[in-house]
């Protein structure tokens, strides 16, 4: 015969359960409302432009100077193509669709190459470097074709040049990851050499835009020669093997080399293109700030504000070098995870130093 207190147990255990199911609920209610809220906040109504800033945003007007050799070359099939484009589409989804060729890219790359980004040993078909080539060439008709779509509609837009360069950022370090493969210069110093010199030129390319509202491409030193120089690599692999780029290219004594792979004199000739683009740059918007002529360098601080502006590419650089320095462990072992890291903190930085 049970006893009353025998008769409570299950009542206690019984409620005890519903208390604790109660509380749960409770506990994971809050947590959906704190999670959905702060979701909300940052998406919806976090200000990410200024007030003074949005004031700005209808008076805004691109002004560019394209003197690339190979830009005018191809001007008529890009006016040939921004004319073909249906006038109710978005620029900005011309740009997205246009990335969506790199992520492609990248995808196909990875899958091919997925441990050190040096597998020339294994047969890696040719056809994935034409591939490549092809959505490299549609990625950059894209981005030639979308800024003059925009302007054909009437529909340009600081934020959509913003959302272009900040595309234009994470690219750069994709096409960088993407040369060191094909070159095979695996997960060594020479590959973060690539990405950051990469990242560098992009950056103050950008930053001359930010400080004189003009974006000025030389003869030989616009996006359009980056890309034919990339379209060239992957080709030649293509057609002559995946150990083309580790050849020797030079046997001899010259300042101590005894001798020089493709792959690494091409890094030095990449350099000096890379210098050659930015000095006359950072030279450029120097002088302009002396000048004082220009309203948004008078607004950001004439030479000494262009030059602060400089800080947060150079911080990254050093930052990311120290990181190389203080453990091989993480370019041996995690290049990947590192050049993924690299490329979302230059594409922050680029967007918001814009």
């Amino acid at each position: 015969m049970k006893t009353g207190n025998d008769r409570l147990v299950p009542l206690l255990i019984s409620k005890t359960r519903i208390t604790n199911f109660v509380i749960f609920k409770q506990f994971f209610r809050a947590i959906h409302t704190s999670i959905m809220s702060s979701l909300n906040a940052f998406l919806f109504e976090y200000q990410y432009i200024s007030k003074e800033g949005r004031a700005h945003l209808h008076k805004y007007h691109y002004e560019g100077v394209d003197a690339s050799v190979f830009s005018k070359l191809l001007q008529p099939f890009w006016e040939g193509v921004a004319n073909r484009i249906p006038r109710n589409i978005a620029p900005n989804l011309i740009t997205m669709v246009g990335f969506i060729g790199v992520l492609i890219a990248l995808a196909l790359t990875c899958w091919y190459f997925p441990t050190h980004m040096t597998d020339y040993e294994q047969n890696v078909p040719s056809w994935l470097y034409i591939v490549i080539s092809i959505l490299f060439f549609y990625y950059q008709t894209v981005d030639a074709v979308d800024g003059k779509h925009a302007r054909n509609t009437n529909m340009q837009t600081a934020l959509g040049e913003l959302f272009d360069h900040g595309l234009d950022a994470i690219q750069i370090t994709i096409q960088a990851y993407i040369m060191c493969c094909t070159m095979q210069l695996g997960a060594t110093v020479w590959t973060y050499i690539v990405v950051i010199a990469l990242y560098i030129t992009g950056y103050i390319l950008i930053w001359e835009d930010y400080c004189t509202n003009e974006l000025r491409f030389g003869e030989y030193n616009s996006p359009t020669e980056a890309m034919v120089i990339v379209l060239v690599m992957l080709l030649s692999v293509a057609c002559f093997g995946n150990s083309f780029w580790i050849n020797t290219a030079y046997t001899g004594e010259l300042v101590g080399i005894d001798w020089l792979a493709l792959n690494h004199l091409f890094v030095y000739a990449g350099l000096l293109l890379a210098v050659s683009a930015t000095v006359p740059t950072v030279m450029y918007v120097v002088q302009k700030a002396k000048e004082a002529k220009n309203d948004r360098l008078k607004r950001i601080g004439g030479v000494n504000g262009s030059l602060s502006s400089l800080f947060p590419s150079f911080f990254v650089v050093i930052n990311y070098c120290g990181y190389l320095w203080v453990s091989e462990e993480l370019y041996s072992v995690y290049p990947k995870t590192y050049l993924v890291a690299l490329g979302c903190v230059s594409w922050y930085i680029q967007v918001c130093s814009y």
